[in-house]
């Protein structure tokens, strides 16, 4: 689901952040687009996000160093984070109920 919010939020600038949950490295290992590798794979299109909010829940696979390296360009590295849990990621406590 969250490769699909990627190519959400790439499209639609009111997405301001991302949330990946074990996102695999390719869509040659999931998220099967037609023939969407023969323009992008999804470090690309993770790196197209910046400077908005990625999220990761997980360790990113190795790929993901591209998409670092564009938030770096971006300047905008501190946008692109790992965080431990959830409501973490959501910043749940800036919230008050």
């Amino acid at each position: 689901m969250g490769i699909a919010a990627l190519y959400a939020g790439v499209f639609d600038e009111r997405i301001k952040q991302v949330i990946l949950n074990n996102p695999p490295g390719s869509h040659w290992q999931g998220s099967a687009l037609l023939n969407v590798l023969r323009v992008t794979d999804i470090a690309e299109v993770a790196g197209a996000l910046a400077p908005r909010r990625l999220v990761s829940l997980t360790r990113l696979p190795d790929p993901f160093e591209y998409t670092r390296s564009i938030y770096r360009l971006q300047r905008a590295s501190g946008q692109f984070i790992q965080s431990p849990s959830l409501p973490q990621a959501l910043e749940v406590s800036r919230f008050r109920f």
